[in-house]
């Protein structure tokens, strides 16, 4: 048996939860005789080519998509979509397995369709909330958790808002793009930023177009969380297609390796972060927060890829002069357990609806309670008082509160250390995989 998982990038070229996901889901698989491969688009060039990761057979199918205005949009189909139904048809797998949709220039509803098209069974787990949310944050304009239900004219003002344009004007352009819409005008074929405004309702009347397709393509779609799948069942989408499988804790490596940190105090309260350094992730809301705390009773560990980006230079210069900050660079999945077993809690200040983040079940695998934003992903695993602590999101007071909690009132965090349970291995969530393809 053959299976193809799809996905817009993989290790070790983006190492992200859906990525690893992926890959643990992969040598699960292996384990249990099934050929598993990984199918991504070869951004930008008509080349294919393969590589080995894990022996993991990965493929890059030709995609020479040169993006533009229709293509961020989703109005044109990539250019590539000819040699990834070719690569199909060559392979002849039993199924393809789709993670994520990555708009115009990378994998799109097409690609479901034409997998379903060439009678193979499809499947599509949603990593993400793009599909009902198309800034995929689920901030209503910036400020609120959003319901989740699709209403074009209020979707489009939001999308406007989160880039940046004033409400009123948002609200403004959506009303003006509604009118638009009724009478069968899409103000995206105009080339210039006020069609792209005006054509955002057409946009959102699109997601709710989208969902109809993904639920006629796929034989199943699956979702990590009870509250996305909640959300999906309001806007419509057929209750029988649908299945939750519950995340668990993904492979760590065989080959565990013991590691020794340096800090400044032993009595500090140690705090570290793992990820994207990326705005999204609130790392500067967390430095932000440390600027205004005793820098000698607490210390921050920081793993990430730094890029040479705007945002990477500006969260240096949040933790300039200040020796409590450690940047400590990538973080090695052989290393991972024995580092954060040093630390005392594990913060994740997302900016955005994260859908289930793997990153929490690894720190409740290394005994350490979780410091996080209250977004539905982040809230839906962490109950806070018990196995960690939450803060209003976007909230640099608020998370300055709970570190001021945990450093005065003495009880509290061995109290949330005792409650952290052990998360499922994932051997639980590839058995629903392998029950799921009818193996």
């Amino acid at each position: 048996m053959k299976i193809i998982q799809v996905l817009p990038f993989f290790l070790p070229h983006a190492v992200g939860g859906t990525e690893v996901y992926v890959w643990s889901l992969c040598k699960y698989l292996q384990k249990h005789g099934i050929e598993a491969e990984v199918l991504v688009p070869n951004y930008f060039t008509d080349e294919y080519d393969t590589y080995i990761y894990d022996n993991i057979k990965v493929t890059k199918y030709p995609e020479p998509t040169k993006v533009g205005r229709l293509h961020k949009m989703g109005i044109a189909r990539p250019d590539g979509l000819i040699h990834f139904k070719e690569y199909l048809q060559l392979e002849k797998p039993d199924a393809v397995h789709f993670h994520d949709i990555n708009g115009g220039s990378g994998i799109s509803v097409a690609h479901l369709e034409t997998s379903a098209e060439l009678g193979i069974d499809t499947y599509y787990t949603m990593h993400l909330a793009g599909q009902i949310c198309r800034v995929q944050t689920l901030i209503y304009k910036e400020k609120e958790l959003c319901n989740g239900v699709i209403k074009s004219q209020r979707c489009a003002a939001c999308a406007m808002v989160h880039h940046n344009k004033p409400a009123w004007m948002a609200h403004l352009i959506a009303m003006a793009g509604s009118g638009l819409h009724a009478i069968g005008i899409d103000a995206g074929y105009w080339n210039n930023p006020l069609g792209t405004g005006l054509s955002m309702v057409n946009r959102m009347h699109s997601l709710q177009q989208e969902l109809v397709r993904i639920a006629g393509a796929c034989k199943k779609v699956i979702v990590l969380t009870d509250w996305f799948k909640k959300m999906m069942l309001l806007n419509g989408f057929p209750e029988d297609k649908l299945i939750t499988i519950k995340q668990a804790l993904p492979y760590i490596d065989n080959n565990a390796q013991l590691v020794n940190l340096s800090f400044n105090r032993p009595d500090s309260l140690k705090l570290v972060y793992a990820g994207r350094i990326n705005p999204v992730k609130g790392i500067h809301l967390i430095l932000k927060a440390l600027q205004d705390l005793p820098e000698n009773s607490i210390e921050l560990s920081i793993y990430g890829q730094e890029e040479n980006n705007e945002y990477n230079t500006y969260c240096h210069s949040l933790a300039q002069g200040r020796k409590n900050i450690h940047w400590r660079g990538l973080l090695p999945r052989n290393q991972l357990l024995s580092a954060f077993g040093q630390h005392d809690i594990f913060c994740l200040a997302s900016a955005f609806s994260e859908m289930s983040p793997l990153v929490i079940q690894e720190a409740f695998a290394a005994g350490l309670p979780v410091l996080a934003s209250e977004v539905y992903g982040n809230a839906e695993l962490i109950k806070s008082g018990e196995n960690g602590l939450l803060f209003p999101f976007k909230s640099i007071l608020g998370f300055k509160n709970q570190v001021t909690r945990l450093i005065t009132e003495k009880d509290l965090l061995p109290r949330l250390k005792r409650n952290v349970k052990q998360p499922a291995s994932f051997d639980s969530v590839g058995e629903q995989y392998l029950n799921l393809y009818n193996f």
